[in-house]
């Protein structure tokens, strides 16, 4: 199992019984500032840095595992509550503060026809809850502005380092899950094997039927169909010139 991130209680994997992945990873840092004027000259002074901003959005997708509504449901009660935690990618601090999730939104959302929910997309957004570990408070002094300015960028590129090998990653598992749900999708039509009904039941018929065994048979069927069509094409000669055979000796 691989844990890409993690954020209160929330996991985000890729493993044999599920896969729960995030893209779209932004994060926003920024400082309020103040108009100044001299000599004529117009100038912004630094007055306090800004809350740091973090957006995200998870897919939940019922054939790989996740149970879609529950989860989806379970963002949006936790960002009415405001909790707030550390988030952590590939065992790091993906920021050096707490951070609230303020909002979450779902959104692309496919329904069964029973109306299971099949898929869709939470879009998160995160705010900053609590002060950067070894990071003052905003001042207006320009010396203390430009120290601090430094140590949050600083920061932020550290943050930068840690996701980039992580963010590609998740790119490349976002493109291959999408892939392989169209592909497992396209088989079974062509086939003639039923789409994994998304229900209440979802997970039990998931867990009891093996895909891959099903595509087998079905093409195990198909393979002895036309063998057993190619020998008969074959015999067919044979089988005529015996016919005529018994016809003239009737005949005779």
């Amino acid at each position: 199992m691989a844990i890409m991130g993690s954020w209160n209680g929330f996991d985000f994997e890729v493993s044999p019984s599920v896969v729960r992945g995030f893209t779209g990873l932004t994060i926003k840092g920024s400082s309020e500032t103040e108009d100044k004027v001299s000599d004529k000259q117009k100038y912004v002074q630094r007055v306090n840095s800004a809350v740091t901003e973090i957006a995200l959005t998870v897919y939940l997708n019922a054939y790989l595992g996740c149970n879609v509504r529950d989860e989806a449901l379970r963002f949006v009660e936790t960002a009415m509550a405001g909790e707030s935690n550390y988030f952590y990618i590939a065992g790091s601090k993906l920021v050096n503060c707490k951070l609230m999730l303020v909002a979450a939104e779902v959104k692309e959302t496919e329904l069964a026809p029973g109306g299971a929910w099949l898929s869709c997309a939470v879009g998160l957004t995160f705010k900053q809850a609590d002060k950067y570990a070894g990071l003052s408070s905003g001042s207006s002094d320009p010396g203390t502005s430009s120290k601090s300015t430094l140590k949050g960028n600083s920061i932020i590129k550290k943050a930068a380092e840690t996701i980039q090998p992580t963010a590609a990653a998740i790119s490349a598992s976002s493109l291959y899950i999408g892939a392989q749900t169209l592909a497992a999708n396209a088989i079974s039509k062509a086939l003639g094997i039923p789409v994994i009904p998304a229900n209440s039941e979802a997970d039990a018929y998931i867990k009891q039927q093996s895909f891959e065994v099903q595509v087998a048979q079905a093409a195990g069927k198909m393979a002895t169909q036309k063998k057993q069509e190619a020998n008969a094409k074959a015999a067919a000669p044979g089988l005529k010139g015996a016919q005529s055979k018994v016809t003239v000796a009737l005949m005779e």
